[in-house]
């Protein structure tokens, strides 16, 4: 039968959507959980079974690799640094003289002026192959 026009209509009652989100939160959530206590435990067992099988060793515990370079003491004895040479050089200048003549070359730099440029000075690049 079809409907009349100007009369109510009957309309569905909507249906409460029940426990079905919870229960997928809750298990999401358990899962994530029993996940996360998993790998801890893994890693846990990891180290423990580490520290057990350097504990029951009976040699040193570093190996070392064969190295035919040379000794360490050969390192040591040299006393000369090519890097900070340059702070040696000046022992007897106190540093307000030193700071003084950084600051003036850093402001002033000694640059020969050249107009080929079209009078645009152009710093020198250090570059080290």
């Amino acid at each position: 039968m079809s409907p009349v026009p100007g009369e109510p209509q009957e309309s569905r009652k909507p249906q409460p959507i029940g426990n079905v989100p919870l229960i997928f939160l809750f298990t999401t959530c358990t899962l994530c959980v029993i996940f996360l206590l998993w790998r801890r435990a893994d890693a846990i067992r990891r180290v423990v079974s580490h520290r057990l099988r350097t504990f029951r060793r009976s040699e040193g515990a570093i190996r070392l690799s064969q190295d035919d370079g040379p000794p360490a003491n050969e390192f040591l004895e040299d006393d000369y640094d090519e890097d900070n040479e340059h702070l040696n050089d000046g022992d007897d200048e106190p540093l307000s003289e030193h700071i003084r003549k950084v600051t003036q070359a850093w402001r002033e730099p000694d640059v020969p002026e050249d107009d080929s440029n079209g009078g645009i000075r152009v710093l020198p690049t250090h570059t080290s192959h």
